[in-house]
């Protein structure tokens, strides 16, 4: 009996998606010089040595360094990845081409060009679920590649780039992972969860009988070298002497990978052992004598090895010496970000993270900062302090930073390397004992105009002053809040956002009680949850004051909206939430209604960016009535459709978008306003209109009349500025596109003290 089967879609549903992919790839090309590579490259988990060049794969991105000049190149989404995480990538020399095969089954061909070709057949195949879709190993014959897949054996083709068959040779045809493949002249190999099993490559490969058990278990890794197969299971280590195996060793440590390079490399997290193919060591490498190590892959090449390690990118060691080097973009520690604070091109990154209802796991990882040209990471043993989670720069000395622990309190840093943890032994943070565990409990943190910091918390034991405060002198208090929180569990979930208005009321985003407001010199607090459906709307984690004193709060179900939200106050009823209306051919929509909003931040123009959990970044305009961008992983370089936080860049405009898979940044147009207009400038200019919807004018200062007038005087735009810049869509007030032509932007103040001028040259 043949067994066929196949991993193709239907033809219509391929050329779908092919136009799906054209259109997307347009949208990437036009948009790729404005996104900033900020991912993490530390990871190494392949390391690949070819055509004079170093390889190391990363969680979803690689990297390679030329052998010659020592460059290193990055290559992610930035350069047409799709930014989903990499099962393994395999380089064909003849050819010129890097195929990188994702967990989800998508395959990217990367040509000499540096071109992108998707090969979605098996991402979006119905038959195979989607956590089978892995790559574990990739071994080129012929003009085929054989992939062991979390399923089974797929054959790809190199000459039509399409697959071919697929091998299910699991017990009774069925799927089965395969961890690793190996070929020889005559026979294939594969090491599965199932067994160690063989074959000949003149047989029918689709036919499951055709394979032979060799020895059963789950084994894991094989390799040829010396004209032996070896393979591992576990911690054993084996040849395979035609159907039958031979017991060699037993290592200290479950083996990790097994390479063939001049020497036998065997891995364990701890050691990387190089040896002949009896298994006899020749050379060992132990992790603590090379800045204590994980390793998770290595590869001999020309006297030196070159160690995949998880922190470390490539560790280059000397085999017969003790020289060693990391060979890595300079880049974070991590892909999973949780906070992030940007002022004046520095960025501050943390990775703790909590969550709603629960209470929050130990993440013992560094603390990132990026000083405007390098990356420095903290390593964790420098400060021991866990689960780090918001952080704030402190405006009058950007050289101190303040970064909350939801579970050990709160951590200042000055000059990355002067630590002071604040706890209930030296501040009037409290502390509550979980599990015999003492846990001093800190969430969002944010400085007011007086450079004071104030702190929440969530404790266990008492629910009147959940709000602390550092004051500016170095001195601690507490400010009560009775009467808000009345239920254990109101607070138990932690404060993720926090935001001062005009008038100087301190908002919070709460679980249960929608956005609390506090004043901080009476201690008077309001809570303002009408307008949300409380049950949907429950915890608001995206919340943000805008510069027209606009309270903008998002949760679980979209966007709300209260205007001048102190007047709660005075008249409570007076104050209420209300949904953005949207109207779109004759039907009214409400701004990303259904959508659970993670973060949002409003920008020097005045417009918002807005963070999802699950559908990427909206950028809207003042009103929120107009969708500027809406930025996911399928239109866009960004890796991931979850962002956790994001924030800008008041001086420069970009904005810095922490994601589930890394930190990218997008090159805005929006400023904050200046002291003055010497540096007035319009971007870009000239301006075509065929690909261009609107132009910025950069460099204002706050409430600018900004006039645009063509050659001959005609006024086509009007508006003011509420902050560094204002954008202009191109048309004569909206009512239709304006002609090419040269026109004059004319910016003054309100008495006329301030006045400044400049051209835009429009083209269509």
């Amino acid at each position: 009996m043949r067994y066929i089967y196949s991993i193709y879609e239907p033809k219509s549903m391929k050329k779908t998606f092919f136009y799906l992919l054209l259109f997307f790839s347009m949208i990437i090309s036009a948009q790729s010089n404005r996104w900033i590579d900020f991912f993490s490259y530390l990871n190494v988990q392949q390391v690949v040595i070819t055509d004079g060049q170093l390889i190391g794969k990363a969680e979803n991105a690689f990297f390679s360094q030329d052998f010659q000049n020592h460059e290193i190149e990055k290559f992610s989404s930035i350069n047409g990845l799709s930014g989903d995480p990499i099962s393994k990538i395999f380089v064909h020399n003849g050819l010129k081409k890097t195929f990188v095969i994702h967990t989800n089954g998508l395959i990217e061909i990367i040509n000499q060009n540096k071109k992108v070709k998707k090969i979605a057949d098996l991402k979006f195949n119905s038959f195979i679920n989607d956590d089978k879709k892995h790559c574990n190993a990739i071994i080129n014959h012929g003009n085929l590649l054989y992939l062991a897949m979390g399923y089974g054996i797929s054959v790809f083709d190199l000459q039509n780039n399409e697959f071919g068959d697929t091998y299910f040779i699991g017990t009774g045809g069925t799927q089965t992972e395969v961890n690793d493949i190996e070929i020889t002249s005559q026979d294939i190999f594969a090491a599965t969860e199932q067994g160690l099993k063989k074959a000949s490559l003149s047989s029918n490969l689709i036919d499951f009988n055709n394979w032979a058990d060799i020895s059963m278990g789950n084994w894991k890794h094989l390799v040829f070298y010396n004209n032996k197969i070896l393979a591992s299971k576990t911690f054993d280590l084996y040849e395979i002497s035609g159907n039958n195996t031979i017991y060699k060793r037993t290592m200290p440590k479950p083996v990790m990978d097994m390479s063939a390079g001049d020497f036998l490399n065997i891995v364990t997290s701890n050691m990387v052992y190089l040896t002949d193919e009896n298994f006899t060591d020749l050379h060992t490498f132990a992790a603590v004598d090379y800045n204590n190590f994980k390793a998770n892959t290595s590869l001999d090449f020309q006297g030196k090895l070159y160690i995949g390690t998880q922190e470390h990118g490539i560790l280059e060691i000397d085999i017969n010496g003790n020289n060693f080097s990391s060979i890595a973009p300079n880049c974070p520690s991590y892909n999973d970000p949780f906070g992030i604070d940007v002022k004046d091109g520095q960025i501050w990154m943390v990775y703790g993270k909590h969550g709603p209802a629960f209470a929050p796991a130990t993440r013992k990882k560094d603390i990132s900062h990026y000083t405007g040209t390098q990356w420095h990471n903290i390593p964790y043993n420098d400060f021991q302090v866990p689960t780090l989670c918001y952080v704030q720069i402190n405006p009058s000395n950007p050289n101190e930073v303040f970064i909350s622990s939801a579970l050990k309190g709160l951590l200042k840093v000055v000059n990355e390397n002067q630590f002071t943890l604040y706890d209930d032994t030296n501040s009037t943070l409290q502390s509550f004992t979980v599990n015999n565990n003492k846990q001093t409990r800190v969430y969002a943190i944010k400085f007011d105009a007086e450079n004071n910091l104030w702190v929440t918390q969530t404790n266990e034991q008492t629910k009147n002053d959940n709000i602390k405060v550092l004051k500016n002198d170095g001195n601690w208090g507490v400010l009560p809040l009775q009467g808000i929180f009345t239920n254990s569990s109101y607070f138990t979930d932690g404060i993720r956002a926090m935001q001062f208005d005009q008038d100087g009321i301190l908002w919070l985003g709460t679980v249960y009680k929608g956005a609390i407001g506090v004043n901080t010199q009476t201690g008077q607090t309001v809570s303002i949850s009408a307008g949300f459906n409380n049950n949907n709307y429950t915890s608001i984690y995206g919340l943000d004051i805008d510069k027209d004193n606009t309270l903008w709060a998002g949760n679980y179900n979209g966007i709300r909206i209260a205007s001048n939200p102190s007047r709660a106050f005075q008249n409570p009823d007076e104050v209420e939430f209300h949904p953005i209306k949207i109207e779109f051919e004759g039907s009214v929509q409400l701004l990303l209604e259904g959508q659970e909003i993670s973060v949002i931040k409003v920008d020097g123009s005045n417009n918002k960016w807005i963070g999802t959990s699950s559908n990427g970044v909206y950028y809207v305009s003042d009103d929120g009535k107009k969708t500027i961008y809406h930025f996911t992983a399928e239109n866009s370089p960004l890796p991931s459709n979850e962002i956790y936080d994001l924030d800008i860049d008041g001086k420069s405009g970009i904005v810095y978008i922490a994601t589930g898979k890394g930190l990218i940044g997008f090159k805005g147009n929006a400023t904050e306003a200046g002291e003055n207009m010497d540096d007035v400038y319009a971007f870009p200019n000239p301006v075509n209109m065929k690909k261009h919807n609107f132009v910025t004018i950069r460099g204002l200062m706050e409430d600018i009349h900004v006039k645009i007038v063509d050659v001959e005087g005609n006024l086509v735009y009007e508006t003011k500025s509420k902050g560094g810049s204002v954008d202009w869509d191109l048309t004569a007030f909206g009512r239709y596109k304006v002609s090419s032509g040269v026109y004059i932007v004319l910016l003054t103040n309100d008495d006329g003290t301030q006045t400044q001028t400049t051209k835009i040259l429009v083209i269509k």
